[in-house]
């Protein structure tokens, strides 16, 4: 069994800056990361990716467009940490707050 530790990569200064902060922008358009690098490909790249990317992708975006679209979503807890597994697994549960917006 061979497992890549893509996640131990992610946190390398060499290859992210500030990579232990929150920034989800730097994802927005993946053309500018250095596809040489290929750190965090999960679907794969090239004729051996993942068919169901395209459509779990716009799965995705279509039920948080949704939710941000329908609720105030909000967390007044506690950060919540990770446990390192063969996946991430959070260490407490996330308690979101969803207010539904005013239409």
């Amino acid at each position: 069994m061979i497992v890549l530790q893509s996640q131990a990569a992610c946190r390398l200064d060499e290859y992210f800056e500030q990579p232990l902060q929150f920034i989800p922008s730097r994802f927005m358009n993946l053309k500018e990361l250095n596809p040489e690098l290929k750190i965090n490909f999960p679907f794969g790249l090239g004729h051996r990716a993942c068919v169901g990317f395209s459509f779990a992708h716009a799965q995705m975006i279509m039920a948080l467009s949704k939710i941000l679209r329908n609720f105030e979503v909000s967390h007044h807890h506690e950060d919540v940490g990770v446990i390192n597994r063969l996946y991430n697994e959070p260490d407490r549960p996330i308690l979101l707050r969803m207010k539904p917006l005013e239409k």
